[in-house]
């Protein structure tokens, strides 16, 4: 995405186009949620089908929320702060991959995500639970 096609504040345009992402995740999240829990506990194909599908957009949109360059995480984060602090977050980007390369390696993505990831699930399913 160009952010110079931006009207006004480019970083907070990034912010909006970053936020889609883990948005339509999250939304694809309930809606798998919805239809698992209209199908029920079938032991079917389709049953885990949805609960597969419900899980790994959580997954993703946990995972694009991290603030760590390329990540969509990273663009919210550079949104939200104030001009004079986002040179910080671009400057990093450069490193991004790299950094995200570590995380990875030594286990802390997994250490940070998972809690994240079942705390959003719980969310989800309770949220989904006042309606069906």
């Amino acid at each position: 995405v160009n952010p110079f096609h931006f009207r006004g504040d480019r970083g907070r345009g990034m912010l909006w186009v970053s936020l889609a992402g883990p948005g339509t995740n999250l939304a694809l999240a309930v809606i798998a949620a919805v239809v698992w829990r209209l199908i029920g506990n079938t032991g079917t194909y389709l049953d885990f089908f949805f609960q597969y599908l419900f899980q790994i957009n959580v997954v993703l949109a946990v995972f694009n929320l991290l603030p760590v360059p390329p990540l969509d995480g990273s663009k919210i984060l550079a949104g939200l702060l104030p001009l004079r602090y986002r040179h910080v977050v671009y400057n990093i980007e450069r490193y991004g991959t790299v950094i995200l390369l570590l995380l990875v390696i030594t286990g802390f993505i997994r250490i940070v995500l998972m809690p994240l990831v079942g705390s959003t699930m719980k969310a989800i399913d309770w949220f989904v639970s006042l309606f069906f």
